[in-house]
């Protein structure tokens, strides 16, 4: 059965502390969350079109959490907003990201190995205020709206929870309204 993790495995990550790295391609900006072996979730900011770097060997997963992004594979084009569900694609794929006509989007990044991958991911939940957070094996969680309380460390929106990859993780709960992207 799953474990639930004690409060001491959980951390609050203040993202807007974390320094943004710019990118390669100068399209936009990275700041990394949690980095575990064969994982790491990180908030992006992309501020015009241009292509993704490639990632060969890893799945990756991106959750628009304000504007939209439009991304062009090389056979297709997906849309995606902050209403989308977490999108999934193989890492090698180098996909041109179009932030539309107004500009300006931020996505929640997860790359994971291949033996990773299997079990993780990205999600999108809500919760009621009380409600227990299921977090299903996930070790972060980024807080789009709301609060998110697990033992002392109680994260607001903007921010993200983030826990010891090597336990499953659980024992947070809402403090309000809340709608979080987590995965892992």
């Amino acid at each position: 059965g799953r474990s639930l993790v004690t409060p001491a495995t959980w951390r609050a990550v203040r993202v807007d502390a974390i320094a943004p790295a710019a990118w390669r391609n100068g399209g936009g900006t990275t700041r990394e969350i949690a980095r575990w072996a064969g994982a790491r979730l990180s908030l992006a900011d992309i501020d015009r079109a241009g292509p993704f770097s490639a990632f060969a060997g890893l799945r990756r997963w991106i959750a628009v959490l304000h504007g939209r992004v439009g991304l062009r594979f090389a056979g297709s084009t997906i849309g995606l907003d902050a209403g989308s569900d977490p999108f999934a694609f193989d890492g090698a794929d180098a996909p041109h990201a179009d932030p539309g006509p107004v500009g300006g989007c931020r996505v929640l990044n997860l790359m994971l190995a291949p033996e990773r991958a299997p079990g993780g991911g990205l999600r999108r939940v809500e919760l009621r205020a009380g409600d227990v957070l299921d977090a299903g094996g996930a070790c972060a969680d980024y807080v789009c709206r709301g609060t998110l309380i697990a033992g002392e460390a109680r994260v607001a929106a903007g921010d993200a929870l983030v826990g010891d990859a090597r336990v499953a993780a659980g024992g947070a709960h809402a403090g309000d309204d809340t709608v979080a992207a987590g995965g892992v």
